[in-house]
């Protein structure tokens, strides 16, 4: 497209680095939340294929990076005292049914519990999130309740007696209560002074699934929240693994220009925008591509359910940047329409329950499996 640019010479590679150094990195999340909040204003209010049972639903997990070694200034420890490159947590709240990071963060120190509380501040009352094991515990169950988000977590062995009995019965669906000890309270209240310790009330399930026991605990105890619900709840976290795989594989985002903690963090947040705003339109083209079939979002056989190739909508979203950072306010619905009619060309139907692994035929890196000859 032909639009005027903010000058006519570019910049130089210097003047760049030097801007840079001075842009806060929180904008991006910033600007990814402008980004929701302006797709939600348009989205149908009633719309419950972005729904679980009228929630929103959510995932949180947290991935290690390894980061630049200047890095290790900034309190980014390395894994072991033989590694040269430190890592950082990589933490992620992602709305599951549209497939959005919804909020993230990279912190130098590795307690997963504690990202995901920071997460919890961007939620709304009677939202779901679901964990895997390692975040429950006490703590994580009291503020989840005091924000009323409610959580669906798969619980570990060894948490609270009353778990590992449930665990060991018959049963498979009981309510109970959950209080921590004289002596646990004392250690809890020195990572948490503001918590107020009372017996919380929490439902546990059990199921098993291709010979592997499932024990879950949820706040949600109303009888029309099914075992079988529950259980298609937890497995759909596997979506926020596809959104690393995403990050690692398709964009390779830990391949970092920078060399701070601030352009780090920039890169980064920035590539979680990009996946918001090419996930968006990815979903706009799919519904596109599903109505022509006649099909509503709640009454789709995945038999015939289109899907749309998203590495295309990654790079189809990179070429069209510019046009919508610099693109006339009264031309940008035309550069969105042209980015979801690219997207809607490369599709295929959703092929789920496959049976055969997939392998690869790329040649393998020549320095990976390298035998050392001392």
């Amino acid at each position: 497209m032909k639009f005027p640019l903010p000058q006519k010479k570019p910049i130089s590679a210097s003047s760049f680095s030097d801007a840079r150094k001075k842009l806060d990195e929180n904008i991006f999340k910033v600007l990814n939340q402008r980004i929701i909040a302006a797709h939600d204003t348009l989205a149908e209010p009633d719309n419950q294929s972005q729904r679980w049972l009228n929630h929103r639903l959510f995932a949180v997990d947290g991935s290690k990076l390894n980061l630049p070694r200047e890095l290790i200034d900034h309190h980014y420890r390395t894994p072991s005292k033989d590694a040269y490159y430190p890592q950082g947590l990589l933490s992620c709240l992602y709305q599951l049914k549209s497939k959005i990071p919804y909020d993230f963060d990279l912190v130098n120190h590795g307690n997963e519990r504690q990202c995901a509380l920071a997460h919890l501040k961007t939620l709304t009352t009677g939202d779901v999130v679901v964990y895997d094991r390692g975040y429950f515990s006490y703590a994580m169950l009291y503020y989840h309740m005091q924000m009323g988000v409610h959580p669906v977590f798969r619980l570990q062995k060894n948490t609270f007696k009353a778990i590992d009995d449930f665990r060991n019965s018959t049963q498979t669906d009981q309510i109970i209560t959950l209080l921590p000890t004289k002596e646990t309270q004392r250690d809890i209240r020195k990572q948490y002074p503001d918590i107020q310790f009372k017996a919380l009330t929490i439902r546990l399930i059990k199921y098993t699934l291709e010979g592997k026991t499932y024990c879950i605990g949820t706040t949600l105890l109303d009888e029309r929240y099914t075992i079988d619900a529950l259980k298609e709840v937890y497995h759909a976290r596997w979506g926020i693994e596809e959104l690393y795989k995403i990050s690692k594989n398709m964009i390779v985002v830990d391949d970092f220009h920078g060399r701070s903690e601030r352009t780090v963090k920039q890169e980064l947040f920035a590539h979680f925008v990009l996946i918001t705003m090419s996930r968006l339109c990815t979903n706009e083209s799919e519904n596109l591509l599903n109505s022509l079939l006649n099909l509503q979002p709640d009454e789709m056989d995945p038999k015939q359910t289109i899907q749309a190739n998203f590495k295309n909508s990654l790079a189809t979203m990179s070429r069209h940047l510019e046009d919508i950072m610099f693109v006339p306010a009264r031309c940008i619905k035309k550069v969105m329409d042209d980015i979801v009619s690219s997207i809607s060309r490369n599709h295929q139907k959703l092929r789920p329950g496959r049976s055969y692994i997939r392998k690869s035929k790329k040649p393998v890196n020549k320095w990976r499996g390298c035998e050392s000859t001392a």
